[in-house]
């Protein structure tokens, strides 16, 4: 791990970006997304402990690590959504935080995204691990 050279994180989370996943009914919620978001990480737990080859594992942490750019990129979107908001919110709307929330929320969603950068460097690595582990 010494000579790993540190790669900064980006993420596209500012850049309007649409997946077919996210291409859904318009009954389509952000708590909606948190749950399948919940299950998906439960399913993930309850299949751990089985015995698992080099390939699927560099499969599901090539996922995970996808999984946290996602939500690393959905955080920081609702993060300047919430600001856009406030910012409408004092321009007469009557919806949008108030501006003091706003940026709290803001900034801790920034804080979020900014913590899911090391677990996503992780699951790079292990896929890198067993990609090089698996029989070619």
């Amino acid at each position: 791990m010494a000579g790993m050279t540190d790669q900064s994180f980006t993420t596209t989370a500012i850049v309007p970006w649409s997946s077919p996943i996210e291409a859904g009914p318009a009954e389509e919620s952000l708590p909606r997304s948190a749950r399948s978001l919940r299950d998906a990480a439960r399913a993930f737990r309850t299949t751990a402990d089985g015995q698992h080859g080099p390939e699927d594992l560099a499969c599901a942490f090539a996922l995970v690590e996808a999984a946290l750019d996602d939500l690393a990129a959905g955080a920081e979107v609702v993060a300047h959504a919430a600001m856009a908001d406030s910012r409408r919110r004092r321009a007469g709307a009557t919806d949008g935080l108030p501006l003091g929330t706003a940026r709290a929320l803001s900034w801790r969603l920034h804080g979020l995204r900014s913590g899911l950068v090391a677990p996503r460097r992780i699951c790079a690595e292990l896929t890198r691990l067993f990609d090089g582990a698996s029989p070619h």
